[in-house]
This record gives C-alpha cells, sequence and structure tokens, in this order.
C-alpha cells in the first residue's frame, strides 16, 4: 500500500519530528537508539518476507519510534496516551492526515497493554491502513523495550527463524542485552500478533559493571558474564566423550579461570559461608579440564608438528601419540564422572542462583565503611596490585627457568582476567591496552611453558622422543644432532611492552 504523501521531500517530516521532540524535552540519545533498532527489525522482516513495506513506510516508522515517549512531558503514568492525543494535536508538516493516524498508532501502542480492539483511531482507518500501524507499532514497541536500561548498549546481531513453533529469534549483545531482551519478550505480544512468535535472546559482550556497584552485585554481573560467554550453565556438564570436544574444554577452562579471577577480584564483598561452596567446586572443576585441556594441546601440537617432519620420525611418534591419547581418554573419562556428579549439580544450582536471582545479595558481606565494599574503591588498586607482581619479574635471569616463565605468565594473565572484568569502569582506550599488551605476552610465553610440558610428560622415553616432544610444542624440526633440547631465551620484549601499558594508570 503507497500512503498519501503531502510533500515530497523526505527529510521535511525528521526535521520536525526532532523539532518537536526537543521542544518536549525527550531523552535524544534514547529516542534515536529506538528508531535506529526499530528500522533495523524492519528491514530484517522484510527481508524475511513477513511484510513489503518499503521506504515511505519505514520512514514513518522511523518518526513513530522517535516520538515514543513525548507524553512524558505531562508524567509517566499513561505517557503513551498522552503522547498519541499530542502526536494527532500537533502540526506535523510533511505527514497526510493517514499517516498522523498511525504515527499517533505508533505512539499508543508502544506501552501499556497494547489492546487494538480497543483503541478508536483503528477504526478511522482501512483494512490495509490498520495493519500497516499495528506493524510498525509491533516494531517500535519491541525496540523500546531493547533500550528498557536506557544504556543505548543493547545491539540486534541477528534475527532467524529457527524456534520449534516456526517463529523467530532475534539475538542481541551488549552489557545489558539480558535484561533488554527480557523487557522486549515480556512486551513481545503486539509483535506476536502481527508476526507470531518471537524469542528475544541476550548475549552480554561485557559484565556491565557500573562504579557503584557493591563488591556482591560486581561479582553477581561479571559470574554472569563468564556464564554467558561459556553458553550457559548447561555447557558446564559433560555428558560424553563426544561432548568433551577440544574446543569446548578450551572454552569452560578459560572461563573457570577467569571466574576464579573474579572470586579473587570480589570475593571480599561475600560472606565465606556462602563463597566456599562455590570457589571450592570451581577449583575442583578447574583441575579436571586443566588435565584435559593439557593433553589436548599435546596432541594439537603433536599433529601440527608431525605434519611437517620427515617419514622417520613421524613413524616414530607413532608411540607418544598413542599414550597421549590413552591418558586424554583417561581424564575425559575422569571429567565425565566429575561433571555428573551430585556435588557438581549442587554446585551449577548455586551458581546459577548467585547469577540470576538474590543470591548474591543474601550473601553480601556488611562492610563498615574506612574497608573497600565498592567496584569504584578497588577498581584502580586491583590493577595497580598486579602490575606491582608483575614488575617483581624484572629481575629474572636470562634465561630464566620454565618455572619463572610460567609464574610471570600466570600473573599476566591475572591481569588481563582482571581488566576484562572491570572493562566497563575503564576508559575504552585504557582497557584496550592492557589486553592487546597482556594477550601477546602470554602468547609468547605459553610457546615455552607447552615446550616445558611436552619435554617432561614422558620423562621415561628415549632421548630422541624426548626431543621430538620438545620441538613438535614449538613446532619446529628436531635435529637428531642436538644432544639435547634448550629452552629459548627470555622473550626480553614482552615484560616492558606490559609494564609499559602501566604508565596510563
Amino acid at each position: 500500500m503507497a500512503l498519501q504523501m503531502d510533500l515530497m521531500d523526505n527529510n521535511v517530516p525528521m526535521q520536525t519530528v526532532e523539532s518537536l521532540c526537543t521542544r518536549y524535552g525527550l531523552d535524544m540519545a534514547h529516542a534515536r537508539r529506538v528508531a535506529e533498532t526499530a528500522t533495523q527489525l524492519f528491514d530484517e522482516t522484510n527481508r524475511l518476507g513477513l511484510h513489503a513495506y518499503a521506504a515511505r513506510e519505514r520512514a514513518l516508522l522511523q518518526a513513530g519510534a522517535m516520538l515514543l515517549d513525548i507524553g512524558a512531558a505531562f508524567g509517566p503514568a499513561d505517557h503513551h496516551l498522552s503522547g498519541r492525543d499530542l502526536v494527532l494535536a500537533a502540526p506535523l508538516q510533511g505527514f497526510s492526515q493517514i499517516e498522523r493516524a498511525v504515527l499517533a498508532c505508533i505512539v499508543g501502542f508502544h506501552d501499556g497493554d497494547a489492546q487494538p480492539e480497543q483503541e478508536s483511531l483503528l477504526d478511522a482507518l482501512d483494512d490495509p491502513q490498520r495493519r500497516l500501524a499495528l506493524t510498525l507499532a509491533a516494531l517500535a514497541r519491541v525496540a523500546d523495550a531493547l533500550d528498557t536500561t536506557r544504556t543505548q548498549t543493547t545491539v540486534v546481531r541477528a534475527v532467524s527463524d529457527r524456534t520449534p513453533d516456526g517463529g523467530l529469534v532475534v539475538r542481541v549483545c551488549g552489557p545489558h542485552s539480558h535484561a533488554d531482551a527480557e523487557h522486549a519478550n515480556a512486551k513481545g505480544g503486539l509483535w506476536r500478533a502481527v508476526f507470531g512468535p518471537i524469542v528475544f535472546d541476550g548475549y552480554l559482550t561485557s559484565p556491565g559493571l557500573a562504579m557503584d556497584d557493591s563488591l556482591a552485585e560486581a561479582w553477581r554481573k561479571a559470574l554472569r558474564y563468564r556464564l554467558d560467554q561459556a553458553g550457559g550453565i548447561a555447557a558446564w556438564k559433560i555428558a560424553s566423550s563426544d561432548a568433551a570436544t577440544p574446543e569446548r574444554v578450551r572454552k569452560l577452562r578459560v572461563a573457570a579461570r577467569r571466574m576464579r579471577n573474579d572470586l579473587r577480584l570480589f570475593g571480599a564483598g561475600l560472606r565465606p559461608k556462602h563463597l566456599r561452596p562455590i570457589s571450592d567446586g570451581l577449583r575442583d572443576l578447574s583441575s579436571a579440564l586443566r588435565r584435559v585441556r593439557v593433553c589436548d594441546a599435546l596432541l594439537a601440537n603433536l599433529r601440527d608438528y608431525s605434519e611437517r617432519c620427515d617419514e622417520e620420525d613421524r613413524v616414530g611418534l607413532s608411540p607418544l601419540a598413542d599414550a597421549w591419547g590413552t591418558q586424554r581418554t583417561r581424564q575425559v573419562d575422569a571429567l565425565i564422572a566429575f561433571t555428573s556428579s551430585d556435588g557438581h549439580q549442587d554446585w551449577m544450582d548455586a551458581t546459577t542462583a548467585f547469577a540470576t536471582n538474590d543470591a548474591a545479595k543474601r550473601a553480601a558481606r556488611c562492610i563498615e565503611a574506612g574497608r573497600p565494599s565498592h567496584v569504584r574503591h578497588i577498581v584502580r588498586s586491583a590493577i595497580a596490585r598486579h602490575l606491582d607482581h608483575i614488575r617483581s619479574y624484572d629481575v629474572l635471569p636470562d634465561p630464566p627457568t620454565p618455572e619463572q616463565i610460567h609464574g610471570l605468565r600466570v600473573a599476566i594473565r591475572r591481569l588481563r582476567h582482571t581488566v576484562e572484568a572491570l572493562q566497563d569502569v575503564l576508559p575504552p582506550e585504557e582497557a584496550r591496552t592492557w589486553l592487546q599488551a597482556c594477550a601477546a605476552a602470554q602468547d609468547a610465553y605459553g610457546a615455552i611453558h607447552d615446550a616445558h610440558q611436552a619435554a617432561t610428560t614422558h620423562c621415561s622415553w628415549s632421548p630422541k622422543i624426548i626431543r621430538i616432544a620438545h620441538a613438535v610444542a614449538f613446532t619446529r624440526p628436531a635435529l637428531p644432532s642436538e644432544a639435547s633440547p634448550r629452552m629459548p631465551k627470555h622473550s626480553a620484549e614482552w615484560l616492558p611492552r606490559v609494564l609499559s601499558a602501566g604508565e596510563i594508570i
């Protein structure tokens, strides 16, 4: 259906709409984000064949989405109805009478119960016009809900038709995406009436911490973020060897490390009796994952090396590959048994309770004045403490021992995880500087640690096999003429690089 246009210049309506928004003191950052999200959903639903509206209808949706909160100038109660009446009465240049009625419907349906059958405005429209008004109102209503937190951080990443009942899944991401997605699901009734079933699924891109968060609340947010990054709480139960893929084990182990670091960072805000079941379960889980992950790293490096070595060495690697493969099988069986235990289920239940409800509030410790109790109290001291620990390694000998290199790598990793947890309350450029420097240093020192692990895992093998195992970790040819493998020298460039990142604080 083509709508009647009073003016050919499509810029005129939006200019008039923006001036009206300014006049009534709208939150323009929120209004623009809602309009952006609404038009994105318009495009996605058009792509999926749910409607055939074109540029003019899209511009009408953009205008209506900008105006949603215009009635708030007269008070928050029933502001959607006040806004509806204001749009009808306002001299909006560039819109036909029908278009103004559609705009009023968009505004009127964005909040409240959204009952079209009780809206007299729809009676003045014919069937195609009524369909348009409801379609655009449905898009604007959920777009508004996706910025309920008023942070302008929740972004639509994907829209796909994947639900069992043939509906849509809208995947949104951002530090507050779970909360915004929850509101969108609650306000999705009009969408479901127009388009059919829909689910909004939030995915966190950062913990979403604020300076005024208590340490207990910061722990809850960080825990929720770590679980989300790992694929949800269900991902922590491995039921079969097929499920224990190297990538899944790696992902869970990294998440477990970060969760343990978060406990060290925020745990002072929680009562020990509430914290201990989670910390103990996490420690045991980390150990089980680590044993499998060590085998995976050795086998991956072995495969990489065998593809480039000569035939004689390739044949000679078979006993080593078999031994490491058998060891992995045993460790996977132990991991399956652990994650199937009642104790691990209790840990999953307690962790879920902390991340998703008020359990963290009940576990919060009452901290007296003069001791750190909020994020703003620890953000700088936490980073400085890790940086001091890293600085203490500037007296390493050259070359250092593998154990010393591993200790430095762990110190850098903990700084990285701390910055990740605090990224929302750090200047973006500062956070990026820390993370880039730490990641590069971890990679450099990680190769040395892997080599040492490979060379010492099977010390009973012949010197040549040990030599090959050592070479596997560095992915370089093992020379038969070498009497023994030599650890590479300490890569001295990385420690100054991480320390120089500290100059910004």
